[in-house]
């Protein structure tokens, strides 16, 4: 199984929620209560987003090397 590094991205929501996404996986969107739980939901639907490219046939995207500017960010290593 191949592995695939990102950059996850967070924002806080009004409601203390905290968003998280990855610019390179357009549409992989997450929320958690904390930026702990927002994260690991992230890896879950990264490798679910992955898996259903890799068995369509289509090539995973590969890393973004510029940063947007968000003030938080963490890096999912992710098995699919």
């Amino acid at each position: 199984m191949p592995t695939f590094t990102y950059r996850v991205l967070f924002e806080p929501e009004q409601d203390g929620r905290v968003h998280a996404f990855a610019p390179e996986l357009p549409g992989v969107h997450t929320y958690g209560a904390t930026h702990e739980e927002a994260l690991k939901q992230m890896e879950d639907a990264a490798v679910a987003y992955l898996e259903d490219m890799l068995a369509e046939g289509e090539e995973p995207p590969g890393r973004l090397e510029e940063s947007p500017g968000r003030l938080d960010e963490a890096e999912i290593t992710v098995t699919a």
